[in-house]
Order: structure tokens, then C-alpha cells, then sequence
């Protein structure tokens, strides 16, 4: 927790800076980037379970706690 929480932060910093300097964005430009981690995390998950050959149960609970956090706006 103590790494996830400044990471969605710089996340949400680095939104708005594109927002502001580089291109207006809208909620399905944020949304995809959103789905993006989630699928990363979710990916990572299942390729630690196949690699380690046992399913790390926790892992998928976790992923949802992820997409959780992750802000919804900028």
C-alpha cells in the first residue's frame, strides 16, 4: 500500500499534465488507460500463478482493489 498510493498520485498528476500541455482529455481517453493498468495487473497475475505452477488466490481480489483505486476523473 505504501507504493500504490504515490503511484495512482503521479498517475493522476501525469493525467492532468497531459491535460493541461499536450491534449485535452476526455473520459475514454482516462478509461482506456484505466482498463490498460488493470489488464497489466490482471495479466501479471495469471502469468505468476502459471509461472510458480500454484494460483495465487490473493493476486485476483487484488487486482479489483487496484481498479478500485485507481481515480475514475482527472
Amino acid at each position: 500500500m505504501r507504493v500504490l498510493v504515490p503511484l495512482a498520485v503521479m498517475y493522476n498528476g501525469a493525467l492532468a499534465i497531459i491535460n493541461a500541455h499536450v491534449m485535452p482529455l476526455g473520459f475514454a481517453h482516462v478509461a482506456l488507460v484505466e482498463i490498460t493498468l488493470v489488464g497489466f495487473f490482471a495479466l501479471a497475475t495469471v502469468y505468476s500463478s502459471t509461472a510458480n505452477g500454484m494460483l495465487f488466490a490473493a493476486s485476483f481480489p487484488n487486482v479489483r482493489i487496484v481498479a478500485g483505486l485507481l481515480p475514475t476523473r482527472h
